[in-house]
This record gives structure tokens, C-alpha cells and sequence, in this order.
């Protein structure tokens, strides 16, 4: 923020980052009511830090130590993901009913993002964070759990962490993947590929697991249903798409990202198939052009709105004296049926003449 003179505040955020140690450090030096042990080589490089700086405490927000300011943040990797985007709209219609304003701010899935955001937050007093986190959420929450603020973990757990030592509000992953998987086998297709995205976060890869555990469980040969991993970008799910289609012949794909179904169903186009004649799709998540593009989509679809509610109201009990066990929440999504998977040729059917059994 800028002074009166054109020059940037100095935050609590930068004397941490010329002291070389955390907000929440900082924060403990300059209260004179906190009991952490600082040694005193910290403390005087954090004091001398704020002597450089010319750092100033929010001398309002000191008054107000104690007392709730009404304004919680949610931090997401992505604004414009239809999930997310569902998911802030849903906690900031809890938060203003329940009088808090609601901060947004986007990660892009960037750590250093994300560690900026927190620590800015926590200087500005801010009450309470629902937050998606990246791959190193559990250090970047850190000084949330030093200072006791009160959080929410949305999607992604926190690795290293017990589960049950934090509010978690996510989706099971792996059951999404397994139902899609499943429908594709029931449908009577052999040769089914996942193309996914290749990350370090637990749920996402919870997909893979989900398709690879129910081909084996099928006992369907591996070797014929394939799993490429990539970005996550429309550009990969096509390079990915284009890949398999050189490499053999498959009759299904799962795309494990809405992302990567755009890319793959331009890759499709792009070659001159048809869906379904020429190769089933679905879906992971429910994008609103799932619902514009012929045929509809089949897909996994995950109910938004059931993470945003739960995880404002579970962060405002929180921030206002709610001191209950952590609470986990774990959703089902669900398979909505669209037109954009055939019958494949391991379907199994009645024969109409002597009604017995026959595969196609």
C-alpha cells in the first residue's frame, strides 16, 4: 500500500523476508502479550529489521488484537476453474449473510504465491483462511497453526499432517475416477485411456489410482488401457490426445481434468471422429460446456456449491469461539450421463433369436 508520499508501507510480511524468518515470528517479537520463546539473536535481527525498514505497526489493528474484524480470505489455484469459481461464490454469499466480507485471491498453484498471501493476510489482521492448497501448503499454513488462526482446508489435504488435526472439506477423488471407469467397462469397452494431469497433489493423483485399481480389478490388460500424465492445459490434453491416437487403437478416453477434456475433444475433432461412433468420452468435472457441446458429456460431476457453504460457515464457528474436534468432510461426486459414450465391443447382449448370451 502506498503512503501519502508515493512510497510502499513497509508490511509485516517485509520485515520478515530482511529478517530471514516468518510472520508469525515477527509477529511474536513485536507483541509484548505473546509468551514464545525468540532468542534473542532472532529478535534483534527482526528489530533491526523494522529499524531499517521504517516498519510501523498498524497501531488500529494492535487496538483491535482480540476482536474479530469481519473479513476472512479464500485462497484457490485457479478463479476462472468452474469448481472454484462456484465454490468462492457459494462462501461468499455465507460469509455476507453472516456480516464478514470475503477476500479473494488466486494461487495459480504457485507455493511462493501462496506464502506471500498467507503472510500478507496474517499482517492485515485478516480473521480466518479457507484455503486449496499448493504442494507446500502444509509449511505455507504453518504460521497460521503458530498463531492459532482459525483455517479451513479446501480439496487438498495437507501432507505430513493427520487429517483429523485440521477442518478439511474435499471429494473423493479416487471413487470419481473408479465410477467413470467402471461405466466405460460396463459399457463394453477393453481399450480405455486416461489422460490425467501429472502432479505432486495427492487428490489429483487419487484419479490415476482410481481408473489403474478398477482396470486391474475388471482384469482387463494394463497394457491395453494406457495412462499418459501431463500439464494441466488444453495444449497438453491435445498433445496427449494426438499421442495416443499414434500410438494404437483405444475405443474410450477419461479425461481427468476439465482442462484436458477441452484439448482432447479438439484433438478428436481435429482428426475428423465422432463422438461417440468413433471413440467415448468422459469427463472429469462438470465444466458448463459439458451441457453446450453435441452430444452432452457424459462426466464426474462434483457439487461446488457443498464445499463453499460448509467450509464459510465451519471457518465463521471457528472465528467466533467454536472450539469442537476438527471436522473432516469427505463428498461423493457423482457419474452424470450424457450421450458421448457407445456401446464397445465387449458388451455383453442377448442374442434376440434364442435369447442367450453373446458378446459383440
Amino acid at each position: 500500500m502506498p503512503s501519502r508520499t508515493g512510497k510502499r508501507i513497509p508490511t509485516m510480511y517485509d520485515v520478515a523476508m530482511v529478517a530471514g524468518v516468518s510472520v508469525a515470528t515477527v509477529s511474536h517479537v513485536l507483541n509484548p502479550e505473546s509468551d514464545k520463546y525468540v532468542s534473542d539473536e532472532l529478535r534483534q535481527r527482526i528489530l533491526a529489521a523494522v529499524q531499517d525498514l521504517g516498519y510501523r505497526p498498524n497501531i488500529l489493528a494492535r487496538c483491535m488484537r482480540g476482536k474479530r474484524r469481519k473479513t476472512i480470505a479464500i485462497l484457490v489455484p485457479q478463479f476462472e476453474n468452474i469448481l472454484f469459481t462456484r465454490t468462492v461464490m457459494a462462501a461468499e454469499q455465507v460469509a455476507y449473510d453472516a456480516g464478514y466480507v470475503l477476500l479473494i485471491c488466486s494461487t495459480y498453484d504457485n507455493p511462493g504465491r501462496e506464502r506471500v498471501y498467507i503472510e500478507t493476510l496474517i499482517s492485515q489482521q485478516v480473521d480466518g483462511f479457507i484455503i486449496a492448497p499448493t504442494v507446500d501448503g502444509t509449511a505455507n499454513t504453518k504460521p497460521l497453526r503458530d498463531l492459532k488462526i482459525p483455517y479451513v482446508i479446501l480439496d487438498r489435504q495437507l501432507s505430513g499432517i493427520p487429517l483429523d488435526s485440521y477442518d478439511y472439506i474435499g471429494f473423493d477423488n479416487q471413487k470419481g475416477a473408479e465410477l467413470a471407469t467402471q461405466y466405460l467397462i460396463d459399457r463394453g469397452h477393453r481399450a480405455i485411456a486416461f489422460i490425467g494431469w501429472k502432479s505432486k497433489i495427492k487428490r489429483i493423483n487419487e484419479r490415476y489410482a482410481g481408473f489403474r485399481s478398477t482396470v486391474i480389478k475388471n482384469g482387463l490388460r494394463t497394457g491395453d488401457c494406457p495412462a499418459l500424465l501431463g500439464q494441466i492445459s488444453r495444449e497438453e490434453g491435445y498433445r496427449m490426445a494426438e499421442q495416443l491416437f499414434a500410438e494404437g487403437e483405444i475405443t474410450a478416453v477419461f479425461a481427468g481434468h476439465q482442462y484436458l477434456g477441452e484439448g482432447i475433444l479438439q484433438a478428436i475433432h481435429d482428426r475428423g471422429k465422432l463422438i461417440p461412433r468413433d471413440i467415448s468420452l468422459v469427463v472429469y468435472g462438470g465444466p458448463d460446456w459439458t451441457e453446450l457441446v453435441n452430444p452432452k458429456l457424459t462426466h464426474i460431476e462434483m457439487p461446488d456449491i457443498q464445499l463453499g457453504e460448509p467450509a464459510a460457515r465451519n471457518l465463521i464457528h471457528r472465528i467466533e469461539g467454536d472450539r469442537a474436534r476438527p471436522e473432516q468432510l469427505i463428498l461423493d461426486p457423482t457419474l452424470k450421463l450424457g450421450a458421448s459414450v457407445a456401446d464397445g465391443p465387449g458388451l455383453i447382449r442377448l442374442n434376440d433369436e434364442n435369447k442367450s448370451l453373446m458378446f459383440r
